[in-house]
């Protein structure tokens, strides 16, 4: 029997200290009813709020979260060109909205 395709959830992250622990939450409920492995890679784009410490506590009890660090915001165009060639095969439907996302932002197309 073959095994299961692994997935890759990647969510780029902007001053998103207020939203990440909602998300995060959402996200280890979610994890482990998806019948394959599972890592979620949050793409840190130079926040200056706490995101990235944040990120940081959640990976240590949370071995499934990997995160790239900017240091520096690079905007989020110029960050979906630079996911690792490994995690840019199937983006869902490639919206900026994420699919569990806890709020939508300004620009988001609805």
């Amino acid at each position: 029997m073959a095994k299961p395709l692994s997935l890759t959830i990647v969510i780029p992250v902007f001053n998103e200290e207020e939203n990440l622990p909602e998300l995060i939450d959402r996200l280890e409920k979610l994890v482990p009813q998806m019948g394959r492995p599972c890592n979620v890679l949050f793409i840190e784009d130079g926040s200056q709020d706490g995101t990235y410490a944040l990120l940081a506590k959640a990976r240590e009890r949370l071995p499934w979260i990997g995160i790239l660090k900017f240091a520096r915001n690079f905007g989020q165009h110029w960050t979906r060109r630079r996911i690792p060639p490994c995690e840019r095969g199937n983006r869902g439907d490639d919206r900026r909205r994420p699919a569990i996302g806890p709020r939508r932002h300004p620009g988001d197309g609805g």
